[in-house]
């Protein structure tokens, strides 16, 4: 869950879709979708991108124009990504790999606009 410009974005393990919730009307709609799979971590760049982890170990980065970019694929790493954190002024992401007991830490960079 996350809460940004007035609206709940929300993950899910159902059917795929991040989920966008206005929050003054309570109306609903699909933001993407990237198949199956558990989306977890939500957060927003300085560039107003949307950041968003599925746990199998892939982070997207999805422009306010709904298009979606993959920009870490962890899995190749064996890396679960589940929830993370942003720092904005270094370009880091911060998330915990629940199997080895560690937290990466991966630059990247303002996603640009």
């Amino acid at each position: 869950l996350w809460i940004h410009d007035g609206e709940l974005l929300v993950g899910n393990s159902g059917d795929g879709y991040l989920k966008r919730i206005d929050l003054e009307t309570g109306a609903m709609t699909n933001v993407f979708s990237i198949g199956a799979g558990i989306l977890d971590g939500i957060r927003v760049d300085q560039s107003g991108n949307l950041l968003v982890s599925r746990w199998g170990g892939e982070l997207y980065r999805v422009q306010p124009d709904g298009s979606v970019t993959e920009i870490l694929d962890g899995e190749t790493q064996g890396w679960t990504i589940a929830d993370l954190v942003f720092l904005p002024g270094v370009g880091l992401v911060l998330f915990p790999t629940f199997f080895v007991n560690r937290v990466r830490a991966v630059r990247i960079g303002d996603g640009g606009g």
